[in-house]
């Protein structure tokens, strides 16, 4: 059996203490750690054509509004 390749990089961002709980209820909910539940959150997320950067500037937390299904 194959390892995965090492994770050396990371990626941050900071939340509300409220939103910090709803990732924590997520994540709970799929049955992954917090940092699990947001790669896989992260990586998952759908990208559309001509979308640029993905991010809706003018609407906070537009980037990405769906859920992790396992």
């Amino acid at each position: 059996m194959l390892k995965p390749p090492l994770r050396t990089k990371s990626v941050g961002t900071k939340v509300s203490e409220a939103e910090f709980a709803l990732l924590e209820e997520r994540a709970r909910g799929a049955g992954l750690r917090l940092a699990e539940w947001v790669r896989e959150a992260l990586l998952s997320a759908p990208v559309e054509p001509g979308m640029g950067s993905g991010v809706d500037r003018k609407t906070p937390g537009s980037l990405w509004t769906g859920s992790v299904s396992r």
